[in-house]
């Protein structure tokens, strides 16, 4: 891999006209913000994020970055420290008392102790030296974004990641054309346990479901895993489709063994509580279980994360009809009228997917 040192383009604008016979790594998609005065610097920087896959916008104003950051949703903003007419320090402590989210780095010639620690003073996120060669530069924008949205986007109860995470492991996997399985787990009767037991206990099942879920999947499939928290009770976990019999069996009869253990002895030996439904009906509840509705692409084409969500939640709704705790495979496949549908639509259609459930369906328990 070609390493090219940033202060060389930044002061041989012509080099760059040779540079699309160099390797860079893809950086997806992504909206950079630079900030500083001198275009013979940001210019060159624009032409190697941009080569990248991203779009560079630049400003060296407060208001029109501020504006910038919000209208074009910049995911990511990098100071120029070099350039002695901006105050590069002020705005990045200005930003961050907005409450701007976005990671900021700085690209500086500047290697210093002193310097570094006033800059990390001020809230920046990383430090770049001029020297850094161009891959590193798009990787450490990619890494920073990345951890980011995992940190804005993870669950506040189990800091696991939350939908948006979910959604880009999801579509990641299906740019990628791997063969994955993608297992949406529900609680049963959690609502009433809840009414019953208070939210702080409530709180306590959700974390001990996190728990079990990422131990068993990290456990059974360590090198290919993916384990999120939609909200509530509902988890997601991503996992190779030939290790599904495996990791849910296993998860059923983890939870199975642990939870009655959760409730009072007396409930536990009765086997059910007194409580509520979601229309304030007071009932009779069985103890939790979980239910696990699963779908691959083994038998099926996938063009979009909306497609997946949409089945797996069909999956789900079909197992928590059964008694007890379960987990049901999806055995669909595609026909070519449907595939033709959803490359142009980038999902399926739910009454066509209602119309096979029925026949496609294998059960497991």
């Amino acid at each position: 891999m070609l390493n090219i040192n940033i202060n060389f383009i930044l002061s041989q604008h012509k080099y760059l006209t040779n540079l699309s016979a160099c390797p860079i790594l893809e950086v997806m998609n992504y909206n950079i913000l630079i900030i500083s005065h001198l275009e013979s610097n940001v210019g060159s920087l624009r032409r190697i994020i941009e080569r990248g896959g991203s779009k560079a916008l630049i400003s060296s104003h407060l208001e029109e970055i501020l504006k910038l950051s919000e209208e074009e949703k910049a995911d990511l903003i990098i100071i120029d420290a070099d350039d002695p007419s901006l105050d590069g320090y002020g705005i990045c402590q200005k930003l961050k008392g907005l409450g701007l989210t976005q990671p900021i780095l700085i690209l500086s010639s500047e290697r210093g102790k002193e310097n570094l620690l006033r800059w990390l003073k001020s809230g920046v996120d990383d430090f770049l030296s001029k020297g850094i060669s161009q891959d590193e530069l798009l990787a450490r924008i990619d890494t920073n974004i990345t951890r980011s949205q995992r940190i804005l986007d993870a669950n506040p109860t189990t800091k696991l990641p939350g939908n948006a995470s979910i959604n880009r492991e999801i579509d990641k996997r299906i740019k990628k054309g791997m063969t994955f399985a993608v297992c949406y787990a529900d609680l049963d009767n959690f609502k009433a346990y809840n009414d019953r037991y208070s939210y702080f206990n409530g709180d306590k099942i959700i974390i001990l479901t996190a728990h079990i879920l990422r131990d068993i999947v990290r456990d059974l499939s360590p090198e290919d895993n993916f384990i999120g928290h939609i909200g509530g009770d509902d988890f997601i976990f991503i996992i190779p489709p030939e290790k599904v019999d495996l990791v849910c069996g296993q998860i059923i009869k983890t939870f199975d063994t642990i939870i009655p253990y959760r409730y009072s002895e007396e409930d536990r030996k009765k086997g059910y509580i007194i409580s509520t439904d979601r229309k304030h009906r007071a009932g009779v509840f069985p103890l939790m279980s979980i239910s696990i509705g699963v779908v691959t692409n083994k038998m099926r084409t996938f063009f979009h994360p909306a497609h997946v969500s949409q089945i797996a939640t069909e999956m789900k709704n079909y197992v928590k009809t059964m008694e007890g705790s379960r987990y049901a495979v999806d055995r669909r496949g595609d026909d070519e009228e449907f595939i033709s549908r959803q490359k142009e639509a980038g999902f399926v259609r739910r009454k066509w997917r209602q119309k096979w459930v029925k026949k496609h369906i294998k059960k497991f328990s």
